[in-house]
C-alpha cells in the first residue's frame, strides 16, 4: 500500500535503505531492486530511467602486469663485403681460395674453372671445411664472377649473399653471428675483402644493455654485465628508480641460454616472477595494478605486454548517482505533496 502520512513514508523508506544498501561500495548492484521496491511503496514508477541505470554493474578483479621478453637468436651477424676488380677474369682464379668463416671455423671457397677436375688447393684443405666453386667459365668478367659467386656462397647453409650497391661487389652475411678474428682471406684471388660488421652472439652484444620494467614504485633498470666483468652501470639504468644487474650472462651464450639467465636473475627480485622456455622470458609483477609499458634499451629484445596491470574496478559511479538523484527527487516530491 502507498504511504499515507509523512511518518509512514519515512518508516518505509528507512526499511528500504536497510534492505538495499545503495550507498555501499557495491550499491549499484542493488539499484534495480531498490527501484522496483520503491515502486511498490509509492505505487508510482520513476520517470525517464535509462536502461543503464537498471543494469547491475559488474566488478572486475585486479590484474598483474605480464611482459614477455623474446631474445633474438642472432643479435648481430657477421657481414663481409667483397669487391672484384675489373682486371680479373675467371681463369685468373683457377686453384685459388676465398676464405670466409662460420660458427665452426674457416670455410675455403675454391675455384675449379670450367669444372675441369682441378685438385683442391692446399689453402682450401687447410680450412675447417671446403666448398668447390665449379660454375665459373673461362673468360668470364668480374660482373659475371660476382653474380656466380653470390649464387655459390648463398647456396651454403651458413651464409647468405646478395649484390652490393657498387658494381661487381657482393655482401656476405654469416648466419650464426659468430665472432671472428678476421672476416676473410682473399688468398691471391685479387678480391678486396672487408669486414663491414663484426658478428656477435647475444651475450657479447647486449653487454651494458637491457630493458626497463616497471613495478608499483616506478622504473626498474634490468641491465646486463656480460661475464660479470665489472661493466659500468649504463646511464639509462642509473636514471631508473632502481636497477637490477644481470651477471649470469656470458659472451658465448645462445639466445635460449640468455633467456634462461634472465628468468633466473629477474626472479630473485621480490617484485617479479618469471616463467617461459627456449628464448622467452615471461615476467609477471608480484603486485597488481597499472604500470607503464616496458621498454627495450638497445638489447634487441622483443617485448610484448600479454596482460595489462590494473586495480579492482569500482562500480560505475555515474549509474548509481543518477539513480540516487532520481530517488531523492521522488522522495522530496512525495513529502512536499503530503505536506500540503
Amino acid at each position: 500500500m502507498i504511504a499515507t502520512t509523512r511518518e509512514e513514508l519515512a518508516e518505509k523508506l528507512a526499511a528500504l535503505f536497510r534492505k538495499y544498501p545503495v550507498g555501499a561500495r557495491y550499491g549499484a548492484q542493488y539499484a534495480a531492486e531498490f527501484a522496483n521496491a520503491l515502486i511498490e511503496v509509492t505505487e508510482e514508477p520513476l520517470s525517464d530511467v535509462p536502461p543503464l541505470a537498471l543494469t547491475p554493474v559488474a566488478v572486475s578483479g585486479a590484474v598483474a602486469e605480464v611482459v614477455n621478453i623474446v631474445v633474438a637468436t642472432v643479435i648481430q651477424a657477421e657481414e663481409t663485403h667483397i669487391r672484384i676488380p675489373a682486371n680479373i677474369e675467371a681463369e685468373d682464379l683457377e686453384g685459388k681460395t676465398l676464405i670466409l668463416w662460420d660458427d665452426a671455423g674457416s670455410v675455403g671457397f675454391w675455384f675449379d674453372i670450367d669444372d675441369s677436375g682441378a685438385l683442391i688447393p692446399t689453402d682450401a684443405t687447410a680450412c675447417t671445411r671446403a666448398v668447390e666453386v665449379t660454375t665459373l667459365v673461362r673468360n668470364e668478367n668480374n660482373a659475371e664472377i660476382a653474380a656466380k659467386l653470390i649464387t655459390a656462397i648463398g647456396a651454403d647453409a651458413d651464409f647468405s649473399a646478395a649484390a652490393h650497391i657498387d658494381d661487381n661487389a657482393l655482401i656476405v652475411t654469416e648466419a650464426q653471428g659468430t665472432v671472428q678474428e678476421f672476416p676473410g682471406d682473399a688468398n691471391d684471388t685479387g678480391f678486396y675483402v672487408v669486414r663491414e660488421q663484426q658478428g656477435m652472439l647475444g651475450g657479447i652484444y647486449i653487454n651494458g644493455k637491457g630493458i626497463i620494467l616497471y613495478d608499483a614504485a616506478g622504473s626498474v633498470g634490468i641491465w646486463i654485465d656480460t661475464d660479470n666483468d665489472d661493466t659500468t652501470i649504463p646511464d639509462w639504468a642509473t636514471a631508473c628508480n632502481r636497477a637490477i644487474e644481470i651477471t649470469s650472462v656470458t659472451g658465448a651464450m645462445t639466445a635460449d641460454q640468455i633467456a634462461a639467465a634472465l628468468r633466473t636473475d629477474i626472479a630473485v627480485d621480490a617484485a617479479f616472477g618469471t616463467a617461459g622456455a627456449t628464448n622467452n622470458c615471461e615476467v609477471t609483477l608480484a603486485a597488481t595494478g597499472a604500470v607503464d609499458l616496458a621498454m627495450d634499451q638497445d638489447a634487441g629484445f622483443t617485448l610484448t605486454r600479454t596482460a595489462e596491470g590494473s586495480s579492482a574496478i569500482e562500480p560505475a559511479a555515474d549509474a548509481l548517482n543518477f539513480r540516487l538523484a532520481q530517488i531523492e527527487q521522488k522522495i522530496n516530491d512525495m513529502i512536499t505533496a503530503q505536506s500540503v
